[in-house]
């Protein structure tokens, strides 16, 4: 006699453009609507040592913005924020002059990873690397083509080489 098998469906996207996560206001975010467009993806904290990151990140998209969309995720899975929601948000916009989207706070690492991060940091869910998150303002590049082509530390500065030639030259 067989024994019944407990089945738990994975979320598996071959690209990015299968998910949709909520901006910072409420707002729907489709990945699907950036097609043909790299991604930058990056885990933030307002207490982080690397917050002096977030202007930097704003000349990044100035930079690229016809052919690059940058998403910042507000993540207190490693440096709490004692600022959340509008009010991360009014900070942010009005510190840094920012135009790129800020999404919901998300859990970025460990057992209650949002999917997003779990496709973003897994090899079975991206295809492409395992890359877990170890501290806030980790990058994941994304290509025009919606698969994970890069994967940058936190001490990579958004307008260093590092980061800016694979959004030239890919």
């Amino acid at each position: 006699m067989l024994k019944s098998l407990l089945f738990i469906p994975l979320i598996y996207f071959a690209n990015i453009y299968g998910f949709s996560i909520n901006n910072l206001d409420g707002s729907v975010i489709h990945f699907s609507d950036f097609k043909g467009k790299k991604i930058l993806i990056v885990n933030i904290s307002l207490n982080s040592p690397y917050t002096s990151q977030l202007g930097d990140l704003e000349k990044l998209y100035q930079q690229f913005k016809d052919q690059l969309i940058i998403i910042a995720v507000p993540s207190s899975s490693f440096t709490p924020d004692t600022k959340t929601g509008a009010e991360l948000n009014q900070y942010i916009q009005s510190t840094y002059q920012t135009h790129y989207l800020l999404s919901e706070e998300m859990i970025v690492s460990g057992t209650n990873i949002h999917p997003l991060f779990d496709w973003l940091t897994s090899i079975s869910q991206n295809g492409n690397m395992d890359t877990p998150v170890k501290k806030d303002f980790q990058k994941f590049l994304i290509g025009s083509d919606g698969q994970l082509i890069g994967v940058f530390a936190p001490v990579v500065n958004p307008m260093s080489d590092e980061l800016v030639n694979p959004i030239k030259n890919n």
